[in-house]
């Protein structure tokens, strides 16, 4: 039998950290005062993590172009969408010159075929794909300089497009187009110029048109800016509200800015969100800003959204940037910002180096948001709010490595309706080749219904294990059972609320799940100790905690919390009982069970009933 000290564990816990958890002893043998104890892990459900099942790769075409303006050119443009006909995607090849690229638009067969049913010349840049709720097909594009829609809807597995030009975006051949579309059918097209004074550039402009379903008419507008913002995602909405998140690209010297040697002649450091909430009557309005200013230390700064934006159903606007300067000590880095409707920032924070760049967002009929990662070939969920990480599920990308703009998805703002089906294209690093799959999420946010307690012994019939913990300062010694109560005596030099703990590894919590805590506790003299659950290592985030007020009379504790975190299946169980005049504390009748009542997190204990 190999006799571990609990205490050992905690006393570098405590020495390293302020937030002091229970020693990892699951399996071990553990230590009281009175008795020692083989200790066993608790059983844990098999675990049931997101599901994502993927297709296999398919080649749509092996001659598209790269270079400028080519596929991997901008990110922001709308390359996929999926119909009740089926998936089509738009990709670009060569044409008579630099500013006459050809579109191609490609319909999946049920083989994996990709034949082409649509063409045009497309300009300088990628054209936009959409679709309307009716499965008219759009693709948008600059060919000659001129703003141009091709519409279409197929018919007998054939597809015959007309195209027209959009009234009131400007003539040329670097438009930075864009476009979306919502639910209703209204679909917008957005480009960007500068505007010139005396040969001088003075500000920016977008020059955008949105059609208008209902009315079967173009609303054409203009917004003037401070500066220059291009490579913009559109968001039109139902009911008339649009939103746009875009990238600040102008001359170092209209900033007022040094020209660091070797950088390139437009400087990217800043981006914008705006919305409107009616597209025909109201301006745009900035919700959102940030931006990375030279320093003499770190003068080749870089602040670009490019990478993606996405407007969820809570109508929370996620913002993927890269961000490089003085606020990252010059090192580049990926960030996400998440803005709520209001424009209240709700969270901005630098990924994990393991999410990896060439990212997007999207989301599932559960609306539970992913990051998609191209260069991590890898899915990553996000917790319920939006807020947190979880574990990864690998894809398989074949081998290629994806060029710059990364993968292109069929979202919402190409008129496919949130699915469990997202289908993707990228462009192969080469650019070459324009590469599909689909990811299905049907089986994933799926959570298990637990039946009985959660807990192993929780009313202490004859021993103590698996629970452990005990006084820091005797090497963990303290847990007893007395009368069918598990019982710490706590003396008064645990100052510290940490010094002093009972609690249980291998609690499994699944996310969005609603979980009812019960537990009896007595002290022998009135006192005020800390229940919490929460994770079993660094960083040790609680995923409920409460203040429990106990007296000498025996009384019965209970309050429900939901799992706002990506599921944990070895969760920490812990009472920290220091802090205090020497005390004696007692707990009975612990359990942890599966509330399944849908309801929202009631935080505050139900106390003497």
């Amino acid at each position: 039998m190999r006799v571990i000290y609990l205490a050992l564990g905690l006393l570098m816990l405590l020495g390293a950290s302020i937030q002091n958890r229970l020693p990892a002893l699951s399996g071990q043998s553990l230590q009281t005062n009175s008795v020692i104890i083989e200790s066993s892990a608790a059983t844990i459900p098999p675990t049931q993590p997101i599901t994502i099942t993927q297709s296999a790769l398919e080649i749509v075409a092996s001659n598209t172009i790269s270079g400028d303006g080519g596929n991997a050119w901008g990110g922001h443009q709308t390359r996929i969408v999926r119909t009740t006909d089926g998936v089509f995607t738009a990709y670009m090849v060569q044409g008579s010159d630099y500013l006459s690229k050809e579109w191609r638009l490609a319909w999946r067969q049920e083989n994996g075929s990709w034949p082409v049913v649509a063409q045009g010349i497309g300009g300088r840049e990628p054209v936009n794909l959409l679709a309307s709720p009716d499965g008219t097909l759009h693709v948008i594009g600059w060919p000659g300089g001129i703003g141009t829609i091709w519409s279409g809807k197929p018919i007998s597995h054939s597809l015959q497009m007309t195209a027209s030009l959009i009234p009131g975006v400007a003539e040329g051949n670097w438009p930075y187009g864009s476009a979306g579309i919502d639910a209703a059918g209204n679909l917008c097209v957005v480009n960007s110029n500068e505007i010139y004074q005396n040969d001088q550039t003075t500000g920016g402009a977008y020059d955008w048109s949105c059609f208008v379903a209902a009315a079967n008419t173009w609303v054409p507008k203009r917004s003037e800016f401070d500066y220059r913002y291009a490579y913009t995602y559109v968001f039109p909405r139902s009911n008339g509200e649009l939103s746009l998140v875009a990238t600040r690209d102008v001359r170092w010297e209209q900033l007022g800015y040094a020209k660091p040697t070797d950088a390139f002649d437009y400087v990217f450091n800043a981006f914008r969100y705006w919305h409107t909430a009616d597209l025909q009557s109201e301006p745009l309005q900035v919700l959102s800003f940030a931006e990375e200013p030279p320093t003499t230390a770190y003068p080749d700064v870089f602040l670009d959204a490019q990478m993606d934006a996405y407007l969820d159903t809570q109508e929370r606007m996620h913002i993927l940037y890269v961000r490089r300067g003085a606020s990252t000590s010059g090192a580049q880095q990926i960030w996400r910002r998440m803005v709520a409707a209001n424009g209240a920032t709700l969270l901005d924070e630098k990924l994990p180096d393991e999410v990896g760049y060439q990212l997007r967002v999207f989301e599932d009929t559960q609306g539970r948001i992913y990051l998609l990662s191209g260069s991590a070939a890898k899915i990553f969920p996000l917790s319920l709010d939006g807020m947190k990480i979880g574990v990864p599920t690998a894809i398989d990308l074949g081998g290629y490595k994806l060029a710059y703009t990364g993968p292109f998805l069929a979202a919402p703002r190409t008129g496919t309706p949130i699915s469990n089906k997202v289908d993707v294209v990228f462009p192969s690093e080469d650019e070459q080749q324009w590469v599909y799959f689909q990811l299905d999420l049907s089986g994933g946010g799926e959570l298990p219904t637990h039946t009985g307690n959660l807990l192993q012994n929780g009313n202490f019939d004859e021993a103590v294990a698996p629970w452990q913990g005990g006084i820091a300062s005797a090497n963990g010694a303290g847990l007893v059972v007395r009368n069918g109560q598990l019982c710490l005596d706590i003396p008064g030099s645990a100052t510290g609320a940490a010094d002093a703990q009972m609690g249980q590894y291998g609690v499994a919590l699944y996310e969005g799940q609603t979980y009812q805590v019960d537990f009896d506790m007595v002290a022998n003299a009135s006192t005020t100790v800390r229940f919490m659950i929460g994770e079993s290592e660094p960083p040790w985030s609680h995923y409920f905690e409460t203040e429990v007020n106990l007296s000498t009379a025996l009384k019965h504790f209970s309050f429900n919390f939901v799992m706002q975190h990506p599921s944990d299946r070895n969760s920490l169980l812990t009472f920290h009982l220091g802090g205090q005049a020497a005390t004696t504390i007692c707990l009975d009748n612990v359990s942890v069970t599966n509330a399944q009542t849908g309801m929202q997190a009631v935080y505050l204990p139900l106390v003497g009933r």
